[in-house]
């Protein structure tokens, strides 16, 4: 970002594009996008890099030292795991932990500590640094209700603990049930609370928890179902159920974008073509008055011509 707004970056836009493209909204902006669309993935790759391997034999006993859980053959923090280890770690410290600890507590934080201790010296320099960084925070926060933005670092937090319990849990069947436990919470709490401002965004948030909620309950059934093995169809038939759920939200997608263009394609038609329609009704409409008012002036002069021939013959 302080790259990007740069003089020398800004000279480079001014010699190439003749303007400056780059401005600090449509930086935060894309920070935050960034931020957003790459912290799923980080959070996935941290965990699996530090997942350890347990080796066990037969019974409970287990093999030491542990081993990385991708690569059984390398010892765990030795040789050539060390620096992607630590890469891990200081990415769980970074990326991971700051942004929902940030959003989480920046509301909250001025409702927490007292006005009084908000107003010391110290104290007073660390939240005027913070709101430097106010723009970036609303760009989380806005859409929410005032006393319900901490839900912007809770979202952040669902990600981080779905992919921990992905990445760390081994067992399906307890995987499962712990996600459907966090999903049913999730979707009461959103269903209760309904944070957003506008209110079909509620139900918007509302119905992706409960598509996830159900999508988690047929995979648990589809693994029940392969585990005893008691018929393929039943398989088969809750997989396509899954895949209808899994599209139906990019299908709603589509059909709002179609009707968007197909809307303003028909404001674009009304403006270009019915204001020409309309310029030839007026002038057709214009045009018969004028021949008719044309039409009553010669008759008027005919009858007035016919009145004086009749006058100058009685005079005779």
């Amino acid at each position: 970002v302080y790259l990007m707004r740069s003089r020398l970056c800004y000279k480079l836009q001014i010699a190439c594009f003749k303007r400056g493209i780059t401005n600090t909204t449509s930086l935060t902006q894309a920070l935050s996008a960034f931020l957003i669309l790459c912290y799923s993935q980080a959070t996935r790759i941290c965990f699996q890099i530090l997942n350890i391997g347990w080796l066990t034999g037969k019974g409970t006993s287990t093999y030491y030292p542990v081993r990385v859980f991708r690569m059984g053959t390398l010892e765990y923090f030795t040789g050539m795991h060390i620096p992607f280890a630590i890469g891990a770690i200081i990415g769980l410290l970074t990326i991971v932990a700051i942004p929902p600890a940030l959003l989480l507590s920046y509301p909250v934080f001025y409702r927490i500590i007292p006005e009084e201790i908000q107003k010391k010296r110290v104290l007073k320099i660390i939240l005027s640094k913070i709101e430097n960084y106010r723009p970036i925070f609303d760009t989380f926060q806005s859409c929410f209700k005032d006393d319900y933005r901490y839900f912007a670092g809770l979202h952040f937090l669902y990600r981080s603990l779905f992919i921990t319990l992905f990445a760390l849990v081994n067992t399906r069947l307890t995987f499962f049930a712990t996600t459907q436990i966090l999903l049913t919470i999730i979707l009461s709490l959103h269903l209760w609370i309904q944070p957003y401002k506008i209110s079909i965004h509620n139900f918007i948030d509302g119905g992706l928890y409960f598509i996830l909620a159900v999508v988690n309950i047929l995979t648990m059934w589809r693994y029940f179902l392969s585990y005893v093995q008691i018929n393929e169809k039943d398989v088969t038939v809750a997989g396509y159920f899954q895949v209808i759920l899994l599209y139906l939200p990019a299908l709603v997608i589509a059909c709002y974008i179609v009707y968007h263009l197909f809307k303003l394609c028909f404001k674009r038609f009304h403006k270009t073509w019915c204001p020409n329609i309309r310029l030839f009704e007026t002038r057709k409409i214009d045009e018969s008055i004028c021949l008719s008012e044309l039409h009553d002036i010669k008759d008027c002069s005919y009858e007035e011509f016919t009145d004086d021939e009749k006058l100058d013959e009685s005079r005779t």
